[in-house]
């Protein structure tokens, strides 16, 4: 029974260069990008935006955001509504 043999490929060896070429772009892309968040001003939460959490076991607010600014609901919101209303008369919950 002849004894199979494994074939070898030789793949010739990437010259160190080139790996050095590849770590200094690494190393001055992140100093770069560490430069420039550190340079950034402190981004501030937009006024128009409003956000609350509340426990529902308990109830109490754990954080808020413009909770009591009087504002416009959000487009997904008036689709949620919506969608609701539509169910409950659907399902006749409600009726008009």
């Amino acid at each position: 029974m002849p004894q199979d043999r494994i074939q070898t490929i030789q793949i010739p060896p990437v010259r160190r260069g080139f790996w050095q070429g590849v770590g200094r772009v690494v190393r001055v892309f992140c100093l770069a990008l560490t430069l420039n968040v550190l340079a950034s001003p402190p981004v501030e939460a937009n006024p128009k935006y409003a956000s609350i959490i509340i426990e529902e076991s308990s109830g109490k607010v754990l954080y808020s955001r413009n909770a009591d600014k009087q504002l416009y609901p959000a487009s997904l919101t008036k689709i949620m509504t919506l969608y609701l209303l539509f169910e409950a008369l659907q399902n006749r919950q409600i009726t008009l």
